[in-house]
């Protein structure tokens, strides 16, 4: 089978080298061509356009940074939706954005009778390389069902949300809450040592409560200088300023997100986008 991959950031050259692995012919397009060309020695295809992709293959996976740029790689002239064909089953979007852009896009396929599924996922390149992706999906529930096979062979986990939006709503919220969380015991390791306490004694306290797992998956990410990007601090703020959106749009309030929001913002204003966004440590 042909896939295509739109868009080859870190997630989305991880699923490249998966679905290389498994067999299936992968075709990819990015915008700047010489991360592309980076996958070619994984037996990955490199298509010089969006038309040229999507004459090749038989699933599309999207995977870009946010609701602009989803709306560019399909819907600009001779990009996606100009150039669907019946050879096309499927179109995934696992990119992370507002509820309403899926909807257009599911709105847009149906009329040409092609199937679209929402897919955000949580984890980041490892998980993506080795298959273990949490995947949640949004659409018509026999899609979800006539797809199940294909989408295990990239995620251990399909949750299964209900119509399109959902699952970008879930994403959001999921992940909210982990960037609240991150900025919280940032802000505990902070006041302790104001105080003259180790960091590393306050971690300790905590594996032996119900935060262990904060302590233990978010101390060395925090604390050491070295630990390597897995999730850019800019695409927290991006994200937790969707989450904030998608409240206002029923009337909803987030005061604590908010904050977190205006907080991340900054640290990117202030260089840290680049890093990971626990490096949030920095800031304060």
């Amino acid at each position: 089978m042909q896939v295509g991959i739109v868009g080859t950031g870190v997630m989305g050259s991880a699923l490249a080298r998966r679905l290389s692995y498994l067999g299936f012919d992968v075709y990819v397009w990015n915008r700047t061509l010489s991360k592309a060309k980076m996958l070619e020695k994984y037996k990955v295809s490199v298509a010089l356009s969006i038309k040229e992709l999507v004459e090749k293959v038989e699933i599309i996976h999207i995977f870009v940074s946010d609701n602009e740029a989803v709306k560019s790689v399909f819907f600009s002239k001779d990009t996606i939706y100009d150039n669907i064909n019946r050879k096309i089953k499927l179109v995934l979007n696992h990119s992370t954005v507002t509820p309403q852009v899926n909807i257009e896009l599911y709105e847009a396929l149906r009329e040409k009778n092609i199937d679209f599924l929402e897919a955000p996922v949580m984890g980041s390149w490892p998980e993506a390389e080795k298959g273990k992706l949490h995947i949640f999906i949004g659409g018509d529930k026999e899609l979800f069902e006539k797809y199940q096979d294909y989408l295990s062979k990239i995620g251990e986990v399909l949750f299964y949300t209900g119509k399109v939006g959902t699952a970008s709503i879930m994403k959001l919220a999921s992940n909210m809450m982990l960037f609240n969380i991150a900025l919280s015991l940032s802000e505990a390791i902070k006041l302790v040592e104001e105080y003259g306490v180790e960091p590393e004694n306050l971690l300790e306290y905590f594996k032996k409560t119900w935060l262990k797992t904060v302590s233990e998956r978010y101390g060395r990410r925090i604390l050491d200088e070295n630990y390597p990007t897995r999730f850019k601090l800019s695409l927290a703020a991006k994200d937790l300023t969707y989450a904030v959106q998608a409240a206002t749009a029923k009337r909803k309030a987030l005061p604590l997100t908010t904050a977190s929001m205006n907080t991340y913002l900054l640290a990117s204003e202030h260089g840290l986008g680049e890093r990971d966004y626990a490096k949030v440590y920095l800031l304060l």
